[in-house]
């Protein structure tokens, strides 16, 4: 869940992870921790500002702050009734410089094994490039087995029985524009890595 705490610093953001498994006690959090920054690296650019234990899961809280080198210590990363704070929390402190929410995470279809928050799918994670691929492979079968609803959405006919269809056209729009300025890059790279 991403949200903006603060009503006066719109550059402050976090990231709270629910997590199912319960941490013990610091290390425990520390593995979940990085257990989360394996699986999705761009959270390593992310501060760990609390840790909560409610409802049975670990309320992980991420920001958008520089992450100091320290950033577990007990003098850094205070513990209190069993939960966990930052002392120097950063949404209440300017001082702390903020990570630019662009530079943290990568637009649709980033670089190869991207670093999208992106939840799974049958417990598979699947790359963005997966995603473009089963997209287009799903457009291609419309032109190829529907081809009236195809011929509808782009041309914004309309007729009594169907109507023009508008956001389908923005959709698909919106698609073809992101895939045309990704898969090349992909390509290129997978070619001259």
């Amino acid at each position: 869940m991403f949200l903006n705490p603060s009503y006066d610093d719109h550059g402050y953001w976090e990231l709270r992870v629910d997590d199912p498994r319960v941490f013990p006690d610091r290390t425990g959090l520390i593995a979940l921790v990085e257990n989360w920054r394996i699986r999705f690296p761009t959270l390593r650019k992310w501060r760990v500002v609390s840790a909560v234990r409610a409802w049975d899961k670990s309320l992980i809280v991420f920001a958008n702050a520089a992450v100091p080198p320290n950033e577990f210590d007990d003098s850094v990363f205070v513990a209190q009734a069993g939960d966990f704070t930052a002392n120097d929390n950063p949404d209440d402190s300017e001082r702390h410089p903020r990570v630019p929410i662009q530079n943290t995470f990568t637009p649709p279809g980033g670089p190869f094994m991207g670093q999208q928050l992106v939840g799974p799918l049958g417990g598979v994670y699947l790359s963005e490039y997966s995603m473009h691929y089963l997209g287009m492979f799903m457009l291609s079968s419309l032109v190829r087995y529907r081809p009236q609803a195809w011929v509808h959405a782009v041309t914004r006919s309309a007729t009594a029985d169907c109507p023009a269809d508008d956001q389908a056209l923005a959709l698909l729009e919106e698609f073809m524009r992101i895939h045309s300025e990704i898969i090349p890059g992909l390509v290129a790279t997978e070619l001259n890595p």
